[in-house]
């Protein structure tokens, strides 16, 4: 496999250097975000880094590579309290996701039907 040099990555697939990148990145302190990723690879993908993120997925899905998200950016979890730590961020962010859909739609009724706006 070919590596990134300072003139830009080379022919190896994208989700290889992915795999690559992530793979030594073992805490928060080493986390790298998407959009920080994505420059140094090159995607082009913009700020929100649709394609990279999606990319990340791909690698943790094809490759067994435990990758979670922090704060800090992405890295791959190593312990089982870190597992555990970020399936409790993720189950946070599903009833937050709920909620925020019951109060949507409790606006949008009300509105619709005449209740308090």
């Amino acid at each position: 496999m070919m590596s990134t040099d300072a003139a830009g990555p080379t022919s190896q697939p994208l989700a290889d250097q992915i795999h690559d990148e992530l793979r030594g990145r073992t805490s928060p302190e080493e986390a790298i975000t998407s959009a920080e990723l994505s420059e140094k690879l090159q995607i082009g993908d913009g700020e929100a880094s649709p394609k990279t993120r999606e990319l990340i997925k791909e690698v943790m899905i094809d490759r067994d590579l435990p990758i979670v998200a922090s704060n800090s950016g992405y890295y791959v979890a190593t312990t089982t309290a870190e597992m555990e730590e970020y399936f409790e961020t993720l189950d946070s962010r599903i009833q937050g996701i709920k909620s925020r859909k019951q109060d949507l739609a409790a606006a949008f009724n009300r509105r619709r039907y005449g209740g308090e706006n």
